[in-house]
């Protein structure tokens, strides 16, 4: 008889997507049940919900403004979109716009891309460390299903970054492990680009992690005399075209600055808040469940007693996973360090510690021999406790966010449950007036990127004095108590926004619009210069207006540099989209 071999055949390509699709749907199944909408009540919520309802409206009417907002955030001309995830913000005003705005659709759409997006990244990052596949997907649950991962369930938190962080994981790794390969280019700019257009701080998060990994490169490279020709090239291929395809990232940054030299910044305080820590559910963005740590813990343990036969990667995998808990859970504690508090949270940490520590299992899970698999016994089964606490959380959640939807019981201005149920119904109720204490609803989360034309220019300062901001915020545009006209509407058109109201006579009027450096103001036809102006603390309008009707608009104009690299980003992502068919029909040809 022939012996027949051991080995499975491994998956079809497609067989592995649909299980991805299937299992990333999987989990959100008691959520979607019972009603859907964890987390859509969370801080960060409403100001997501803002900055896509914003994208869908550009897209729907043709009106762009890639620069200030017009349509939502109570159509103040605020710039959100171009510093936090421009791609990702117009893949869900997209989604958004193709469900007729009907909000709890959509968030059950975008939690399922959310963890497809994780859950192919983890697969991505254990495959190229030649995991199993079953075993990759399995970790790849785990990933979607605790830690960072889960916060959009959690607080309606931002989650599209985290996503794509075991792409610069594998990437890291590779430095250490590929001798003959350690940088491929396309990898290494997959990797930046997603994480550029999706999340600037999972990006920085991801450099971090990334430039350690090279610094060990180098000094091995060095130790080990392996030729500089073999990295150099793609390394300067990558940097290149990351550089072209995200010009409107750091390109749109620096516009901003540049003609903005002072703005309210993300919150930074003197310190960091929110350690993580392991916890029974691991239901918050800081944290793992317990059941996920024991595996963790006992993948390290594996290590520890092969550590002879453990691969450079491992041990770089095992120090990273040291390193980011430490910082992640306060035992290093990085505050002291110069403008490290930008991180805000000890946690975020985690989105590096985790997938690092997933690689730990991963390779333990490999290690295995075929008559001893009490390991994968182990994980499988710490996993399903792990998955059935996550869905029994997020059912209940989503239970108890539709009692608050339908017997609401707060009437605060600012957190008014009343008003939000209408919105998490029809998120186009965003863009209209009809709503006044919907329009406040954003408020606690409007005043980052705002100019700021006061004294303070310490972002830890602004923190501690951000009722300033607030305040200004609050009376210039949500109440525009310096509004002395009647009649105000206010309608986008190809020249950004355009602003009609009725004056009982010439005087001055304050109007709810912010002005940035490069805002460009006609008031009746006639352009307006600074002196024509007078700017609050956060850049809120007033302008002399005449006696009866008046029309003002606003447009933002980008400078000239600014476009010529626009028109190149566009001119190169097209070459690139090109070479990539040529290349692919040419291999099919052969």
């Amino acid at each position: 008889m022939k012996r027949r071999s051991r080995e499975k055949k491994e998956l079809s390509f497609w067989l592995v997507i649909v299980s991805i699709f299937l299992l990333s749907f999987f989990v959100l199944v008691p959520e979607i049940v019972m009603g859907g909408g964890t987390g859509i009540l969370g801080n960060d919520g409403f100001f997501h919900l803002n900055r896509f309802t914003e994208a869908a409206m550009q897209i729907k009417t043709g009106h762009f403004s890639y620069f200030q907002q017009f349509y939502t955030f109570n159509y103040s001309g605020k710039i959100v979109n171009s510093f936090y995830g421009p791609l990702n913000a117009y893949l869900q005003g997209a989604i958004l716009l193709m469900v007729h705005f009907k909000t709890l659709v959509w968030w059950s759409i975008s939690l399922w891309l959310t963890n497809v997006f994780g859950l192919s990244s983890m697969y991505y990052l254990q495959r190229t460390l030649k995991v199993k596949q079953v075993y990759a997907l399995v970790l790849g649950l785990v990933f979607i299903t605790t830690g960072a991962m889960v916060a959009p369930v959690v607080a309606g938190m931002y989650a599209v970054g985290y996503a794509f962080i075991p792409l610069i994981v594998a990437a890291s790794l590779r430095l250490v492990r590929d001798n003959q390969r350690p940088i491929v280019f396309w990898e290494l700019t997959v990797a930046l680009t997603l994480l550029a257009q999706t999340h600037m701080l999972s990006l920085v998060l991801g450099l971090i992690a990334y430039a350690l990994s090279f610094i060990i490169f180098l000094v091995r490279s060095i130790w080990q005399k392996i030729n500089w020709k073999i990295w150099l090239f793609p390394l300067v291929k990558a940097v290149g075209l990351v550089l072209l395809l995200n010009f409107n990232i750091y390109g749109g940054y620096f516009e901003v600055k540049h003609s903005n030299p002072q703005m309210v910044m993300p919150f930074q305080s003197d310190i960091l808040y929110w350690p993580s820590k392991v916890s029974l559910l691991g239901l918050n963005f800081a944290n793992i469940s317990v059941f996920i740590a024991l595996v963790i813990a006992l993948s390290v343990l594996i290590i520890l007693w092969r550590a002879k036969k453990v691969p450079a990667w491992v041990w770089l995998a095992l120090g990273m996973t040291a390193l980011f808990s430490a910082i992640a859970t306060g035992i290093l504690n990085i505050a002291v360090l110069p403008e490290a508090t930008i991180f805000q949270f000890f946690g975020r940490f985690m989105a590096l510690a985790f997938p690092f520590a997933l690689v730990l299992v991963g390779y333990a899970l490999s290690c295995q021999t075929t008559k001893r698999k009490w390991f994968t016994v182990v994980t499988i089964l710490c996993t399903l406790l792990s998955v059935v606490m996550y869905m029994g959380v997020t059912a209940n959640k989503s239970l108890n966010v539709q009692r608050n939807l339908q017997n609401p019981a707060d009437k605060g201005i600012f957190t008014s449950i009343e008003a939000r149920a209408k919105v998490y119904q029809d998120a186009s109720l965003l863009t209209g007036n009809q709503l006044s204490s919907v329009i406040t609803a954003p408020i606690s989360e409007t005043i980052d990127y705002l100019p700021n034309h006061t004294t303070i220019t310490n972002p830890v300062k602004m923190f501690k004095n951000e009722s300033i901001f607030y305040n200004t915020f609050y009376a210039d545009i949500i109440k525009m108590q310096n509004f002395t006209g009647s009649k105000l509407q206010r309608k986008v058109t190809n020249d950004g926004l355009m602003m009609t109201w009725q004056s009982a006579n010439a005087q001055k009027t304050g109007l709810p619009v912010i002005k940035y450096g490069h805002t460009v103001l006609k008031l009746n036809g006639k352009k307006l210069t600074n002196k024509d102006i007078q700017l609050s603390v956060i850049g809120g309008v007033s302008v002399k207006a005449k006696e009866g009707g008046n029309v003002l608009t606003v447009r933002y104009q980008p400078s000239s540099w600014f476009i010529v690299g626009s028109l190149l980003q566009v001119i190169g992502s097209l070459l690139v989209l090109i070479i990539i068919i040529v290349k692919k029909r040419k291999k099919k040809a052969e």
